[in-house]
């Protein structure tokens, strides 16, 4: 055969496939969409054109996800979101910059300007912000030869006629990154294991583009981002929990420092040994806020305990 007659088989052959979508799937495909078929067909077709079968076979999830994310103006043509292989299934998700992009895009259609910048952050980077007005100023020196990620940042800035209205600086942590990590759909693979920086970049836009609903409400946006949370087991709201979770940890923290401080100023007005304290802790295994409680609520009895008298 030619390579001309190769050729025209070739695009037969993807005019069919995109055929059978329709047939299959009833569902209408607007050209943009349809293009958006081709190319995935042209980036996968060295690989058996298994990603394709998957969607045809898997049309009420991966197909509708690609359609939405097609009809939303991305592209896989400009990275704007991820197809990855995962055995008999394929993980589909946004990428930072799809996220971004659509943000954007929904924004000036509403008169609004976004700015979104984020990077991650190195170990031996240093990092500043002050807060005044709602506007936050970052200040970041980074070490190019430090290549460790301890975190990631997303500065979103919303503008309206050049005046900027509203600056948010989102952090994470590598310990929130490392369990976001856990709990996707691509668990020890996938995208994060083949975009580890540009997956910690994301996780921070992902919290800061939830400021953007303060201004405008989009419903193309809303669905990128669901898109974006079906393959996390949590959304931003488990991050909430997540901050919330430490903060309840730290005011324990606090509070049992306080308690024991109570606990160390009863023992030296009653004469007692640091080495008698500590054997009676150890023993009645007291190092929780409601032991030390109990001991400082029932004084006579935890002296003559101490004391040997009990």
């Amino acid at each position: 055969m030619s390579n001309e007659n190769i050729e025209v088989a070739i695009v037969e052959e993807k005019e069919t496939q995109v055929k059978e979508f329709k047939e299959n799937n009833h569902i209408v495909i607007s050209e943009k969409f349809e293009n958006e078929l081709r190319l995935i067909n042209e980036k996968f077709s060295g690989e058996n054109n298994k990603v394709m079968q998957i969607l045809r076979d898997n049309k009420t999830a991966s197909f509708l996800k690609v359609k939405n994310l097609s009809e939303a103006g991305l592209s896989i043509l400009n990275n704007d979101y991820y197809i990855v292989p995962m055995g008999n299934n394929v993980n589909i998700e946004p990428s930072y910059m799809g996220l971004v992009k659509v943000a954007i895009n929904e924004a000036l259609k509403r008169g609004f300007e976004i700015i979104v910048k984020s990077d991650t952050i190195a170990n031996s980077d240093e990092v500043k912000i002050i807060t005044e007005n709602e506007i936050d100023n970052l200040s970041i020196s980074k070490n190019p030869l430090d290549n460790s990620i301890k975190g990631a940042y997303a500065l979103i800035s919303i503008v309206k006629n050049g005046n900027l209205l509203y600056r948010k600086a989102e952090f994470l942590t590598k310990e929130q990154l490392d369990i976001i990590k856990s709990k996707t759909f691509t668990k020890g693979g996938g995208v994060y294991k083949e975009f580890p920086e540009e997956m910690a970049r994301k996780s921070a836009i992902r919290r800061a583009i939830k400021h953007i609903g303060y201004f405008i409400k989009s419903d193309v946006l809303d669905g990128v981002i669901n898109i974006d949370n079906e393959n996390y087991n949590f959304s931003n709201s488990n991050l909430k929990a997540i901050d919330d979770k430490k903060e309840q940890i730290n005011n324990s923290i606090k509070e049992l420092k306080e308690i024991k401080d109570q606990y160390d100023a009863f023992i030296k007005e009653n004469g007692i040994s640091k080495k008698e304290s500590e054997e009676f802790i150890l023993k009645y295994n007291i190092f929780t806020i409601e032991k030390f409680q109990n001991v400082l609520a029932n004084k006579e009895k935890a002296i003559k305990t101490i004391k040997g008298g009990l």
